[in-house]
């Protein structure tokens, strides 16, 4: 595992969550996240998981969700982190779909395979955008 940069990085102090039923893909965008600063990273691999955690009130600061997953679509996922000012990112391995690009057109989308380099710019740019 790389260290973050001496000073934090630029997710310094902040918790992140991954939805991704894919080990290994979800354990690099972990060590991304993590070589960026992150304080946190917590990862599900289903979206009952994840939901419990949100309702239990657990504070994410970012997320980064897979479109499809074994037990469904993040979708509605999405629109609950949205609502709650959550900043993410969604990831795939098919095209960007009409109904993510009408639901979320402002929100980055990264077709799988992606460079985790990219995944780190992404991020980077969504934070700032905040």
């Amino acid at each position: 595992m790389n260290l973050p940069p001496e000073g934090g990085g630029p997710l310094s102090n902040l918790s992140a969550l991954i939805l991704e039923d894919a080990f290994l893909i979800a354990y690099e965008a972990e060590q991304a996240l993590l070589e960026l600063g992150a304080n946190s990273v917590v990862i599900f691999q289903d979206l009952v998981e994840a939901v419990e955690a949100i309702n239990r009130s657990d504070r994410f600061d970012l997320a980064v969700l897979d479109l499809s997953l074994s037990d469904g679509n993040s979708i509605e996922f999405a629109k609950t982190i949205k609502a709650r000012g959550i900043p993410f990112v969604f990831t795939s391995g098919y095209a960007k779909p009409e109904e993510v690009a009408t639901e979320f057109p402002d929100v980055p989308y990264l077709e799988k395979p992606y460079h985790f380099d990219r995944l780190k710019q992404v991020i980077q740019d969504l934070l700032k955008n905040r």
